[in-house]
C-alpha cells in the first residue's frame, strides 16, 4: 500500500531548514470509484463452485455501502475482509478472492465509504461505523448462517478489523501487515536523516488510531502475518501487538514470512495458507465467538 503523503515527505529539501507536515484524513486515504466488470464475476467465482452476491447495506447517515459476498455451501468459515487505504473491490477483489480460494472459506469484501460502489465521504469515523454495520449485515445473510465470522484486515484495514473485533462477537481476528498507530507509521516512512528536519502534525481523528488499544479488549483467537522486509509495518510492531493483546498466549500466533514486504499477498503463499488453515481448524472452529472484555 502506498500513502499519498509520502510524496510530501520526500519533496522536502533537506537544506531548507525545519518543516512541518500536516497530515489530514484525506492524506491517509485514496478513494476511487471503480466498479467490477460483469466479466469478472465468472472469474471471481473460480472453479470451486462459489457464488458471487452483490450486496448493499446501510452505512453512516443511511448511505448505501457496497460489499461483495462469495459463498459456497458447506463452508464453515466466513472471512470479513478490510483492505488497505486504496482497496476497492472493483480493482482488487479478484486478486483477494484468489488468495482465499484455497482455504475453502466464504469471503465478504467491502468498499469503504466513498470508495468503489460505496456512497458517503471517507473518514475514520465513517470507516469504523460502516465496518460495524458490515459485520452486523453479514450475520443476516442466509448464505453464511451458522458459519464462524473471522475478521481479516490488511495494512490500514487492520485498524478497522481490530475495531470490529473489539466491538462485535467474532470467532477470530487476522491482522496482515498490522499498523499500531499513525504516528508510528509516519515514523517508519520518513528516512532517519529527514526526521531531523521534519515535524509531523496529525489531524485529531488520526491521533486516535491505536490498534493496540482494541486488542486489549479482544480475547478471541488472533493471527498476525507480517513479512521480514516490511518497512511500513515492520515485524517489531506485530510483536508488540502480539505481546500487548488480551488474547491468551495459547490462542494467538505470529507468522513472520521471510522475504516479503508490505505487499498484501501473504495469504496467497502456501506456507501462510497452511498456518491460516491450522488457525481456522484448531482455534476458530473450536472456540465460541469472542469480543470485548
Amino acid at each position: 500500500m502506498r500513502y499519498r503523503y509520502v510524496l510530501l515527505v520526500f519533496a522536502i529539501p533537506l537544506l531548507s531548514g525545519c518543516a512541518t507536515i500536516n497530515i489530514s484524513e484525506t492524506g491517509l486515504m485514496a478513494p476511487g470509484y471503480a466498479s467490477m466488470s460483469s466479466k469478472v464475476y465468472p472469474q471471481i467465482a473460480g472453479t470451486n463452485g462459489y457464488t458471487a452476491h452483490r450486496l448493499f447495506f446501510a452505512g453512516m447517515a443511511d448511505s448505501p455501502q457496497y460489499g461483495l459476498l462469495l459463498t459456497k455451501p458447506g463452508n464453515a468459515v466466513t472471512i470479513l475482509y478490510f483492505g488497505g487505504g486504496n482497496f476497492q473491490t472493483g480493482l482488487n477483489g479478484l486478486e483477494v478472492a484468489k488468495q482465499f480460494e484455497a482455504l475453502g472459506v466464504n469471503l465478504f469484501m467491502v468498499d469503504y465509504p466513498g470508495y468503489g460502489d460505496s456512497s458517503g465521504q471517507p473518514s475514520i469515523a465513517a470507516m469504523r461505523n460502516d465496518a460495524l454495520s458490515a459485520c452486523d449485515f453479514l450475520r443476516t445473510q442466509p448464505e453464511v448462517s451458522g458459519t464462524a465470522i473471522v475478521v481479516h484486515g490488511f495494512s490500514m484495514g487492520t485498524e478497522v478489523a481490530s475495531y470490529v473485533a473489539a466491538n462485535r462477537p467474532v470467532s477470530g481476528l487476522v491482522l496482515e501487515s498490522p499498523l499500531t498507530t499513525i504516528k508510528q507509521l509516519v515514523h517508519n516512512l520518513i528516512p532517519w536523516y529527514e526526521r531531523l528536519f521534519v515535524t509531523v502534525h496529525l489531524a485529531k481523528p488520526l491521533q486516535g488510531i491505536n490498534s493496540e488499544s482494541y486488542l486489549k479488549k479482544y480475547t478471541g483467537p488472533l493471527l498476525l502475518l507480517v513479512g521480514t522486509k516490511d518497512t511500513t509495518a515492520p515485524p517489531s510492531q506485530a510483536r508488540e501487538l502480539l505481546r500487548e493483546s488480551a488474547t491468551p498466549a495459547d490462542r494467538k500466533i505470529l507468522d513472520v514470512v521471510p522475504g516479503h514486504g508490505h505487499d498484501g499477498n501473504l495469504p496467497s503463499l502456501p506456507t501462510v495458507q497452511q498456518v491460516y488453515a491450522d488457525f481456522l481448524a484448531k482455534d476458530v472452529l473450536n472456540e465460541p465467538a469472542s469480543s470485548s472484555q
